[in-house]
């Protein structure tokens, strides 16, 4: 999972875009799961997102992340 480019929000994902290949990417792992990227190209990236489940975003499922690795960013 490597994405870090100088890319207008939201056009920079590639395949992170895709909640579906995301779903396989995260829940493949059996015993440990290590995310290795840029913590501000990601939220950059989705920042523009509403968070509000009733307004339909193709990328909400990355937003509605960033609060809890947010929070595990911060703690280090």
């Amino acid at each position: 999972m490597v994405r870090n480019n100088q890319k207008q929000p939201s056009d920079g994902l590639g395949f992170l875009s895709h909640p579906q290949r995301m779903n396989v990417l995260i829940s493949r792992a059996e015993r440990l799961l290590i995310l290795v990227g840029s913590w501000d190209f990601f939220r950059a990236q989705v920042a523009h997102v509403s968070r509000n489940p009733d307004r339909f975003s193709g990328l909400l499922h990355l937003a509605v992340m960033t609060r809890p690795l947010g929070e595990l960013v911060r703690r280090g």
